[in-house]
């Protein structure tokens, strides 16, 4: 398919590719009447993770007889699991959802989500200041007693 196929697929929001473009696929966007960009722009992206930036074609890519659909699977649906009042996509620990559905909830006020966050964290906080602190206390000491043994030892 040349190029003028592709951009009448692209016009009818399928995407278009070439082989060696591997992975990335090219689109047309042609914004409402109310959007902030009024004209039309292409863009390539990456078919996996749908991220997309604006793509100008080339010569090359105008000329070319490589072109052909391209197929985007549908997105993977992220596994989500609540376990004792947490959400976790994919096994990882999500703060702002758990903050968002307790809220929404009604379940806990926001300040008491708050502060339980920080009540998980402010043990070790503390843990760290005194180490630092003793440790700081600790050169401290030995400064002075490095000074005292000096004193004495040009006065005798």
């Amino acid at each position: 398919m040349n190029f003028g196929q592709a951009l009448e697929l692209m016009k009818n929001q399928k995407y278009a590719t070439r082989k060696h473009y591997a992975g990335y696929a090219l689109g047309v966007i042609v914004p409402s009447r109310d959007a902030r960009i009024s004209e039309p722009y292409f863009f390539v992206g990456n078919i996996e993770t749908r991220k997309r930036v604006v793509w100008y074609p080339m010569g090359e890519d105008l000329l070319a007889e490589d072109w052909e659909e391209a197929v985007i699977p549908e997105p993977k649906p992220t596994v989500d699991t609540e376990v004792d009042g947490k959400i976790y996509h994919d096994g990882v620990f999500c703060k702002g959802c758990t903050m968002g559905k307790a809220l929404a909830e009604s379940t806990q006020p926001a300040l008491e989500i708050l502060m339980d966050s920080i009540s998980e964290k402010l043990p070790k906080i503390i843990e760290d200041a005194e180490v630092n602190e003793q440790a700081e206390e600790a050169k401290n000491s030995e400064v002075v007693q490095h000074l005292v043994e000096s004193a004495t030892d040009t006065n005798g």
